[in-house]
């Protein structure tokens, strides 16, 4: 009796200790999941940091070019000033080579088209009346009229500056052109003939 007492005994210890070592074991491998998930997840959040930073990066850039901006001058709230594009006189070698690689065509068609698009509206160029685009069509008609003569520009501006990079900054207001006339073909030719003004601001 007493040996098969013992024998019972020590099967339910055998029986514990297999449950406890069970318990152990499912602990085990649950704390082993836990600390592979906790690796994956910062494996996986690394790129996202990296993102994050490239970001930070980039924002700072553009919070410097606010910066930048923010510190640009007034040197010139208006200023108006003519700018001869055309050379009435061949003969003359500085201007002739100081034009040499304009081409007001390109912006004068422009305006143009912009002009009979209603983009842009025209206004007489000593009352700032506005000017109909019948009365465009007319002034094209004129004798003598090209407007490959048109060679004398007046901008209205305005400047600015920032005093540290020396960068300089100039935008247009508003643009008159005026053309290549002589009521005598014996006088001098001169840019006295106005056409119109547009606003470009």
């Amino acid at each position: 009796m007493k040996t098969e007492h013992l024998m019972r005994n020590s099967e339910e210890v055998d029986l514990l200790l297999t449950d406890k070592t069970m318990k152990n074991l499912f602990i085990s491998i649950g704390t082993l999941s836990i600390l592979i998930g906790t690796l994956n997840s910062c494996n996986q959040n690394n790129p996202k940091q990296e993102v994050s930073n490239v970001t930070t990066k980039s924002d700072s850039l553009a919070k410097g070019k606010v910066e930048s901006t923010e510190s640009f001058v007034i040197l010139a709230d208006t200023i108006t000033y003519d700018v001869n594009v055309y050379n009435v006189n061949p003969e003359d070698p500085y201007t002739e080579r100081f034009l040499k690689n304009v081409k007001p065509e390109i912006l004068i068609n422009s305006m143009f088209d912009a002009v009979y698009s209603g983009k842009l509206k025209a206004y007489d160029i000593f009352t700032n009346k506005e000017l109909s685009i019948s009365r465009i069509k007319e002034i094209e008609k004129t004798k003598g009229f090209s407007r490959s003569k048109i060679g004398k520009i007046q901008f209205t501006e305005s400047w600015q500056m920032n005093p540290g990079s020396l960068e300089i900054q100039k935008k247009v207001i508003a643009m008159a052109f005026g053309y290549a006339h002589s009521d005598n073909p014996e006088d001098a030719i001169s840019y006295d003939k106005p056409l119109f003004r547009v606003y470009v601001k």
